[in-house]
């Protein structure tokens, strides 16, 4: 039995991004209110997708580190 507590997003439509989690690149981009060019320049400058099948999925560790590569960046 799974006894591990889910995490729902939070009313307002945006949720958190968990180091241990795999996610579908549309739900990170949900989760952070994201549109598709966002999703495009993120993955252009350097954050990681996992194409497997007709989905592209991420790691919750990669998008947390690809926002603290940012960090600095201006």
């Amino acid at each position: 039995m799974n006894t591990r507590e889910r995490t729902h997003p939070s009313p307002d439509g945006f949720g958190s991004i968990h180091a241990n989690e795999i996610l579908p690149l549309r739900e990170v981009a949900r989760r952070l209110g994201w549109g598709q060019k966002t999703i495009r320049s993120a993955q252009k400058a350097g954050l990681r997708a996992i194409e497997f099948g007709r989905l592209k999925y991420c790691l919750g560790v990669d998008v947390i580190e690809w926002f603290d590569s940012l960090d600095g960046d201006d």
